[in-house]
């Protein structure tokens, strides 16, 4: 407790701790007018609450696809909303719906749109301060990357994913899909009647895996307009001729009954190391059928 109106401007907490179990301590801060204990004036009083340094354990899962929308949980101690709630954002992006447990020791909450990348951090703001699972622990020491030991960073990553709408075309027609993901404005797509083989970035119709070697798929679905970073629109015409692998033309095949993949690929030309094509998921599937 300082004796002074000036030492109570610079109170020092360093020598506070929480006993036990405690999550949340209050201590009253008072100042006074002189160091005496017989003569000295109470000038004022405040209540200062010292509670629990977060740390991380655990996320699950610890991924999220790039349009968001991932339910996760994050495990770890000091989320308790004793004074002020808790904010978290993972890769830079605010979660939403944060609930926490009663216990402070766990809380969900939702992910944001972003573009696909890894070894991101998620950072909890609580009222006993900030900590990122790149630090778990919360020491601020250099990891020793011994993943059985509680300071081994926990990695956030966003994968190239995308839903797609509508799913099914019929035989020969001309189908217009609205892509949902994240990362689009800084694409610079292929135009209408261009080079499928170009390193522009495209939208392919895929069987299976896209591979920028052997599989480049059997249609291009034309960008008519990116709508934001997390929306395009593309033309995919189904009574196009299949793509050729080895030449910018075509091999004269109409695209048949089957299930396939729409893929987004940053860079669409031949064996392209970097194309970072969109991961296969239910939420791209495109099936041509006889409708």
């Amino acid at each position: 407790m300082p004796s002074t109106a000036y030492q109570a401007e610079n109170f020092n907490t360093s020598g506070l701790v929480l006993a036990g179990t405690q999550t949340q301590a209050k201590w009253a801060v008072c100042a006074y007018d002189s160091d005496s204990t017989t003569t000295s004036t109470l000038l004022a009083t405040a209540l200062y609450t010292l509670t629990l340094k977060p740390t991380i354990t655990s996320i699950s899962p610890k991924s999220s696809p790039a349009a968001g929308g991932q339910l996760i949980t994050v495990t770890g101690t000091g989320f308790a909303p004793v004074t002020t709630p808790i904010t978290a954002t993972a890769g830079g992006i605010p979660l939403t719906n944060i609930k926490v447990a009663a216990n402070g020791n766990s809380f969900t909450a939702t992910t944001g749109a972003r573009a696909a990348d890894s070894s991101l951090p998620l950072i909890v703001t609580a009222p006993g301060g900030t900590v990122s699972s790149l630090d778990p622990d919360n020491n601020g020491l250099p990891q020793d990357g011994d993943p059985a030991t509680a300071d081994a960073p926990i990695a956030f990553s966003y994968s190239n994913g995308i839903t797609i709408t509508p799913n099914t075309g019929a035989v020969g027609t001309m189908v217009t899909i609205d892509v949902t993901g994240a990362g689009f404005s800084p694409l610079d797509f292929e135009p209408t009647g261009g080079d499928p083989t170009s390193a522009l970035a495209h939208v392919f119709l895929v069987e299976g895996a896209y591979n920028s070697a052997t599989n480049r798929g059997v249609a291009e679905c034309v960008v008519g307009m990116v709508v934001s970073d997390t929306q395009l629109v593309c033309d995919l015409d189904l009574a196009a001729s299949k793509l050729n692998p080895t030449t910018s033309g075509s091999q004269g095949v109409p695209i048949a009954e089957d299930a396939y993949i729409l893929t987004v690929v940053q860079d669409g030309s031949l064996g392209a190391v970097g194309a970072n094509p969109s991961i296969i998921s239910s939420g791209a599937a495109f099936v041509v059928g006889p409708y």
